[in-house]
């Protein structure tokens, strides 16, 4: 109930700084103490082992998938956003045809919003991944 509020629109909010996710992630850490009803475990890493008791993956894991979700969609023009005014081809020396472009910013804020942060994860991935003919198949190379 409490996921897709914190989840709604964090493909363009998503927090940048360590403070911010740690807060986030909390949430869920609550959650899952909640749901398996287990309060009295308090060492480091208990947590964590319960939300792979419940399957969950990390919140700042899923934002992430999400970004690399978008970022898919708007290459392969299955939204409507112009790709051609945000999204640029590195030139042919770089290592890998997929690889686009990435600006470099000196502030924190712009350095770490949708695109110039969705770009550097993107250049990191497979080009079978990226290269993938659906949204259904990049979703599972990217698992």
């Amino acid at each position: 109930m409490v996921r897709p509020s914190l989840e709604n629109a964090a493909t363009f909010w998503e927090p940048y700084k360590l403070n911010h996710i740690k807060a986030i992630e909390q949430v869920q850490h609550r959650a899952a103490n909640y749901v398996l009803n287990d309060y009295s475990v308090k060492t480091p890493g208990c947590v964590t082992k319960m939300l792979s008791d419940l399957n969950r993956e990390s919140l700042e894991q899923r934002r992430r998938h999400h970004l690399l979700f978008m970022m898919f969609t708007i290459c392969n023009n299955l939204v409507d956003i112009n790709a051609c005014s945000f999204i640029y081809s590195s030139d042919a020396r770089t290592r890998g045809q997929h690889r686009l472009f990435q600006e470099r910013f000196i502030d924190q804020v712009l350095a770490n919003s949708f695109f110039p942060k969705t770009i550097r994860e993107w250049n990191v991935l497979p080009a079978r991944t990226v290269s993938a003919p659906t949204l259904e198949a990049f979703r599972s190379l990217l698992v």
